[in-house]
């Protein structure tokens, strides 16, 4: 009988694009073992592309409170986690060390007790730790094909200019991460002068009166056309993909995009920033407040990196 391992990783996307490369490690060391991950519903899609995974379990991590039906269904995951013969968490949450203490799942207590002695560091050098600690080889982080070639190719086929991606993301639970549109817009204008050509990706879509007034100023707007996917595709043809700390950002890293990030002051880009998969690939801007960043200082920035990079 295969053995079956169950991969706890419940975080946003970025964190949980940060773990590709753990999840490859963990496939590569036991190719026969059957595989499932545990995450949030918003990522049961993306996992289910990866190569990583037999099956793909999802939790809500909805608090229970007075509930009895929430009760009963924490009880199902809790037993279905029981049966498992390994369990590894790469999130490390409170609600992860619950589930594996109440499976009677040992979560290597010594290996916790010395990470929590070591400096922070960043997601994927913990994960690296843990691995190692359940001798599982770590793996270097390789580009995302598998999800690139699961994309739609929504750009022109004879491109006339290079592309840069402008991520437009709007951040709504980290507004202070955010950098305002009338930025991108005004970057995009300076970026097509100096002979690029401008793509506006988003969630959200631009209203046709946008969209109108975009394509005069020769600014590509796919705001809210793109699945993940799709995405992949477009930033693997991209020169440069520049945006705030998002999880878009991390998959541009891994799209082996060379990447620009607009740090605020909420997170620290020695822990969490986007993992580079060339030397040089990854640059940061930081301020205390996204939004204090000019478009000015960001283009300087941008095309400095894009002379670098040839």
């Amino acid at each position: 009988m295969r053995p079956k391992i169950l991969i706890i990783k419940h975080g946003a996307l970025g964190d949980f694009i940060q773990s590709f490369p753990s999840f490859e490690a963990i496939r590569h060391t036991c190719p026969m073992a059957h595989i499932s991950l545990l995450c949030d519903p918003s990522l049961k899609d993306l996992a289910a592309l990866s190569p990583y995974f037999d099956s793909i379990l999802t939790d809500s991590r909805e608090r229970p409170g007075l509930s009895l039906k929430k009760w009963q269904r924490l009880r199902q995951q809790i037993a279905q986690i029981a049966q498992y013969d390994l369990v590894i968490d790469l999130q490390q949450s409170l609600r992860s060390k619950l589930y594996l203490f109440f499976s009677k799942h040992e979560d290597a207590p010594f290996l916790l007790k010395n990470l929590a002695k070591k400096k922070p560091l960043h997601a994927l050098m913990r994960q690296k730790y843990l691995l190692k600690a359940l001798h599982i080889p770590p793996l270097a982080p390789q580009k995302a094909d598998w999800l690139i070639h699961a994309g739609k190719d929504l750009l022109p086929q004879k491109a006339q200019r290079p592309y840069v991606v402008l991520s437009v993301e709007t951040g709504q639970k980290h507004l202070h991460k955010s950098w305002p549109l009338q930025n991108f817009i005004q970057l995009a204008v300076l970026l097509e002068k100096e002979g690029f050509q401008p793509v506006l990706t988003g969630i959200r879509p631009a209203s046709l009166e946008s969209q109108k007034r975009l394509s005069k100023l020769h600014i590509l707007d796919l705001r809210g056309k793109t699945t993940l996917p799709d995405l992949a595709k477009i930033m693997e043809r991209a020169v440069l993909c520049i945006g705030a700390d998002t999880g878009v950002m991390h998959l541009a890293a891994f799209c082996a995009c060379p990447t620009l990030v607009l740090f605020s002051a909420f997170s620290d880009p020695r822990f969490h920033a986007p993992i580079p998969l060339k030397a040089g690939n990854v640059v940061t801007m930081q301020a205390r407040d996204t939004a204090s960043l000019s478009f000015r200082e960001v283009l300087k920035r941008a095309l400095h990196l894009l002379k670098k990079l040839g």
